[in-house]
């Protein structure tokens, strides 16, 4: 494992990692079956939020990156109508994708959910979407393409320490429940497979390395569970947090808060802080 970049020690503390999760395609601050305006929530809302943070980290002389994790393109009737106008979402961008664009995400992941749809209006949906989209454990069957989704991205970015601007090398991976595949076996079924997240990320923590990433971050739709580890975890990030080579994780999946009590007990798991071994 050699990072092609030689980067001043301190320097990976001046990237900021900004994240969503579980979406759900609440964008607008409304809700859809009461007919009624919800403030509380929404990514037009949690927009302000990351405004605010960026600026924090520009204060700060710290570089940010904005992640998605998944699970963000089903959940309200807007996400039903984008999702069955196939025709229409391919002409013009799908919603979720234009306010990504908006926000500048630099790269997103897919969830269980993202697949309710089908795997073909999945496809036309991420057409238009103005970053990578990944997932590393997900292949296509029988010659099945996947336009559109890669396994894994390299960015190159830049930090600035000691007033010197350093090039630095991120690979992400995005990881989501094998189980999805019989969750929606009726729709992916002979299309796709879905291996385990833990053999896949050491697969792709080794590529990562060699291809030069001084860090890597795993978009894992994925919640905690201190169950021991064992093939096909739905709940794969204490493993995952584990492995040597990851240096951050953004997980999701159970709309669990962490830092919280809802993770207070669990091993290895830090529930005030957040922090996971």
């Amino acid at each position: 494992m050699n990072p092609i970049h030689k980067i001043p020690a301190g320097a990976r503390a001046r990237l900021r990692l900004l994240a969503t999760s579980d979406l759900h395609m609440h964008l607008t601050g409304y809700d859809y079956y009461a007919d009624r305006a919800d403030t509380s929530g929404g990514l037009v809302r949690t927009a302000g939020l990351i405004h605010t943070a960026r600026s924090e980290a520009e204060r700060c002389g710290a570089t940010t990156l904005l992640f998605d994790n998944g699970d963000s393109m089903q959940g309200t009737p807007l996400g039903d109508l984008t999702a069955r106008t196939p025709a229409r979402t391919s002409a013009r961008a799908h919603p979720l994708m234009q306010a990504f664009g908006h926000l500048r995400y630099d790269a997103m992941g897919l969830g269980n959910h993202d697949f309710n749809f089908g795997l073909d209006p999945l496809l036309v949906m991420l057409k238009t979407a103005p970053c990578p989209v990944l997932s590393s454990n997900l292949t296509g069957l029988g010659g099945q393409g996947l336009a559109g989704i890669a396994p894994f991205a390299i960015l190159d970015r830049a930090v600035r320490a000691g007033g010197v601007d350093h090039p630095i090398r991120i690979g992400v991976m995005s990881f989501l429940p094998p189980q999805t595949v019989q969750w929606d076996a009726h729709l992916l079924k002979g299309r796709v497979e879905i291996g385990d997240i833990i053999g896949s990320a050491r697969r792709w923590i080794k590529t990562l390395r060699q291809s030069g990433c001084d860090v890597v971050v795993a978009l894992a739709h994925s919640g905690l569970d201190d169950a021991p580890e064992h093939a096909g975890m739905e709940n794969a990030v204490l493993p995952l947090a584990a492995l040597a080579g990851v240096d951050a994780i953004i997980a999701g999946h159970t709309h669990l808060h962490l830092p919280g009590a809802a993770h207070e007990g669990l091993r290895h798991v830090n529930a005030q802080t957040g922090e996971v071994h």
